[in-house]
C-alpha cells in the first residue's frame, strides 16, 4: 500500500520502535533516509535511563533487503537515530551492518534526553 500511495517517498520518520524488517517490500525504492526515534527509557529496574536501537533490529532489516537500491541509484542511504547523549545499546551491531550495506548511520542527540 505504501508503494502505491507514496511512490516517490524519499524520507520516512519512525516514531515508535518496530522491527524494520517489517518494512521490507512495503517501502518504495525511492526512500533514501529513515529517521528513527530512540528516546531515553528505563527498561531495566535499577539501571538509569538509556536509548536502544535493538528494537529496530537494523541488521536483520538490512540483511533482508531494506537497503536494496532502486533505479538511478535510489535507495536507502542514511539512517538517523534520535537518542539521548550516550551511545545507544545495540549501536555497534547496527553500525557494522550499515557499514556493510553502505548506509550511513548517524546518532542525533535530542535536547532534553
Amino acid at each position: 500500500i505504501m508503494k502505491e500511495t507514496f511512490p516517490a517517498l524519499r524520507e520516512l520518520h519512525v516514531a515508535y520502535p518496530i522491527a524494520l524488517r517489517r518494512l521490507v517490500g512495503f517501502l518504495p525504492a525511492t526512500v533514501e533516509r529513515l529517521t528513527l526515534e530512540a528516546p531515553l527509557a528505563e527498561h531495566i529496574k535499577g539501571r538509569g535511563a538509556y536509548s536502544s536501537v535493538g528494537e529496530f533490529n537494523i541488521a536483520a532489516a538490512l540483511n533482508h533487503g531494506l537497503s536494496q537500491q532502486g533505479r538511478g541509484g535510489a535507495g536507502l542511504k542514511k539512517i538517523v537515530v534520535l537518542t539521548g547523549r550516550d551511545e545507544p545499546m545495540g549501536w555497534s551491531a547496527a553500525k557494522k551492518a550499515c557499514d556493510e550495506y553502505r548506509v550511513e548511520l548517524v546518532q542525533e542527540v535530542v535536547d532534553g534526553c
